[in-house]
Order: structure tokens, then sequence, then C-alpha cells
């Protein structure tokens, strides 16, 4: 994208990263119901927050060539654990389902029932990018970071460009995953607290 062009077509190209990537999803996890429309929800969360906060605050410039990488980086990075929070949830319902059903008939809500199950499948899905974001500079030199100390960069503002990226892809996968998880949960349980998944 060029700094010239209108930032129009910047944010379509945008919508429509999200949109391929909540296809991705949906082919990814088909035992997920309603995997696509609650993965475009997710990355359209996480661009509204992700985004707003790094043009809002002025990190960096919102021109062509800011946005396009970035949202490619907050979509690409937050697609794998959406797919794999989705299926981990629905795994976790299924596999688990006599149990909840045990806490559903002893009168907890299906919130509470199934929280332990949730926190469980979250943990999955996030655990690869924390572990990653703290390690940053200290064992792993992303791509960003190398290339610009390489093009001549100071080092320092090499690692600020870098730590605003990792930050901005952790944000990224956390919104996806917790927005994936509200609407899953609602989507598994009826409104009367009884679990819909059939084995």
């Amino acid at each position: 994208m060029d700094d010239d062009d209108p930032l129009v077509w910047t944010w379509i190209w945008v919508v429509l990263m999200c949109c391929l990537a909540a296809f991705v999803v949906r082919r990814r996890a088909p035992e997920v119901p309603g995997a696509g429309r609650l993965a475009l929800l997710s990355f359209a969360a996480a661009a509204a927050m992700s985004l707003g906060v790094l043009f809002g605050l002025g990190i960096f410039e919102p021109t062509g060539r800011a946005i396009v990488p970035l949202a490619g980086v907050m979509v690409g990075n937050s697609m794998t654990a959406t797919v794999v929070a989705s299926r981990r949830i629905v795994a976790e319902a299924r596999d688990h389902r006599d149990l909840i059903e045990a806490k559903l008939a002893l009168g907890l809500s299906s919130a509470q029932a199934f929280a332990p199950h949730l926190r469980e499948a979250l943990r999955t899905a996030l655990v690869a990018q924390i572990e990653t974001t703290k390690t940053v500079g200290l064992i792993a030199l992303p791509g960003s970071m190398t290339g610009l100390i390489l093009a001549g960069v100071d080092p320092v503002d090499a690692v600020r460009v870098q730590v605003a990226i990792m930050y901005l892809v952790l944000g990224s996968v956390a919104t996806t995953t917790s927005v994936m998880a509200l609407g899953l949960t609602r989507g598994i349980f009826t409104s009367d607290h009884r679990l819909r998944l059939t084995d």
C-alpha cells in the first residue's frame, strides 16, 4: 500500500484479511458451531482494540504502509490461537459432558459448571504466545527487530518497535480467544443451562 493511496482502500484490505482469516478458522475447526461468524467477530474486535490503541496513541502513523502490515501481523498470529481455543472449548465440553451435566444437576449455572474447562482451553490457546513474548530480546530475536538493526536503525528504536508489535500480537490473541470463548460458551448451552452439544 502506498502512502498516497486513500486510506479507505487500506481499511477494505484489512476487512478482507479478517474475512479470509474467519474462513480459514471455519475450515480448520469444522466441528465448532458458528466458527466462521464468531471468528469474524473476534478478528473485528481485535482489530478495533489493537489498531485503535496503536494509532490512537500515536505509536505509529495511520498510513497504509503501517496499517496493512500491522493488521497482517495481528490477524496472522491470532488465527492459530483462535482455532486452538475454539477446538479445545468444544473438546472440553464433549470430553467432560458427564461432569458438566452433574454440576448443572446440582444447581450450578452453565458458566459455573463450565468455568474450569474454559480456563483450561484458554490456557492451552494462550500459553505459546505468552511464552514467546516473555523471551523476546533474551532468546528470540524476531524479524522486525533484526531487520531494523541490520538496516542500520538504532537498536533502542528497533527494540521499541518490536515491543509495540509483540504487545499488539499478545493483545490481539487475548482478544480473539476471549471473544471466541464468550460466543462459544453461550452457543453450546441453552438459555435454561442445558448442554447443546451431542457426542
